[in-house]
Parts: C-alpha cells; structure tokens; sequence
C-alpha cells in the first residue's frame, strides 16, 4: 500500500477557529475534517495535510503535522510587498509606541523578539504597519490595531460582522459594560476586542496569544492611556 501526502505550513490570521476535535498534540485547535484532510494551529501557525490515496487516521495526521510545526520558525513571518501604493500603510503614529516590551510581559510573559510593526490586523511583519505584534514562545502573538480615527465607523461596521458570525458560529458579539478609559467596548467571536475612546478605535487580537480576554482588557488599559 503506497500513501501520499501533502502538507502545506504558514501563518493564520489571528481569529481562525476550526473546531477542536481533542487531537492530541502540540495545538491551540486541531480539527480532522475526514480522512484525508486534516488542519490544526498552534498561535498564528498553521499546518494543513492532505492525504492522498487510502485514508489515514487522525492521530497519524497529528503526529507528522506536529513534526511539520518543529520545523516552523518561531519568529515573525515578514509581510509581502505592497502591490499598488494604495496598500501602502503611512499611520500617524507608531503603534508599538501603545505598550512597551516591559508591559506587555507582564500580561503575556517573555517576548521572543521585541514588539514589531505589522500589516494591519495581522502578525506579519511591515516596516511602516499599522499594527503591533508581540510574539512568545509557540507561536503566540497578540496584535494591537489602533485606528485614529474613523473609529466609530469601524466599530459599527466590526459590530454588525460580529453579530452575523455569532448568529452563524453560535458565538457571542454582544457589547460589554466594562468600565475603562473607553467610551465603548465590543467584542466577537474571532478572538478579538474593540474599544472605542473619541473617534479614536483600538483592536486588540488575543485568541492567538498567550492570555485571554482579561489580558487583553488589560493591554487595552495600558495602551487607550496614551490615546
């Protein structure tokens, strides 16, 4: 009996959430969608393994794709080049001036690298991103997105996706009355949370990290503090 197999690794935005099938292994959340497909993700890495050929049964997918995930770097997977000037990003201020590498560590522990600029809403590594990403070991990375403006807007908008990808998922989208430097607070089911102060909007990516939504309201704090 001949098996081939396909395997493909790279980065995950933070928020993807295929349902935990209780694989064993090094994951955050693995999800054996049949006998010849098999995905799972530790942080913002992923690994995706095709059989092809006879099936092959899901704790012999874990096994390879964990030794797939070894050979993952565990730093920042640099950003592509921007296609048009109008994917250039030219925010006004630096984002990772928000929380320093102290404060972070507090809440997420020890930074693998210091915090880094990155493509907005992503981890990926930019010079001149609108975001900032701070990484610790296996793979776990936060993203910090803060908008200057425009933010009620976008809020709005975040909110009605929410609701619709709660309404699909079974998640929760509703607004929380957490008290804070924020005027408004809001999260969803992808992993992340909004905070509003002013027209000035803040989005802080956790479900990739290494804290939970506690941690995040925390960095939230630290950060809108220099709003």
């Amino acid at each position: 009996m001949m098996i081939g197999l396909r395997a493909v690794a790279g980065w995950l935005p933070p928020g993807y959430s295929p349902r935990d099938t209780g694989v064993a292994g090094p994951w955050d959340q693995a999800a054996g969608f049949s006998t010849r497909l098999f995905s799972a993700r530790q942080g913002d890495a992923a690994v995706m393994l095709t059989g092809i050929g006879y099936g092959i049964p899901k704790e012999q997918f874990g096994a390879i794709a964990a030794q797939v995930l070894a050979k993952i770097p565990d730093l920042p997977t640099a950003a592509p080049p921007p296609v048009s000037d109008s994917d250039k990003e030219e925010p006004p201020r630096d984002p990772c001036s928000l929380v320093t590498a102290a404060e972070a560590e507090q809440v997420l522990g020890k930074l693998v690298v210091p915090p880094y600029r990155s493509r907005t809403s992503t981890s990926m590594a930019s010079s001149n991103g609108g975001s900032c990403s701070y990484r610790t070991p296996k793979h776990r990375v936060l993203v910090l997105s803060p908008s200057w403006e425009g933010g009620k807007l976008q809020l709005k908008m975040a909110s009605i996706t929410s609701q619709l990808t709660a309404k699909i998922l079974g998640g929760t989208a509703e607004a929380d009355t957490l008290e804070g430097p924020w005027d408004q607070v809001a999260g969803g089911p992808g992993g992340e949370v909004y905070f509003l102060k002013g027209d000035a909007l803040l989005s802080v990516q956790y479900k990739t990290s290494s804290t939970d939504v506690a941690g995040a309201v925390a960095l939230a704090r630290t950060a809108l503090g220099k709003f």
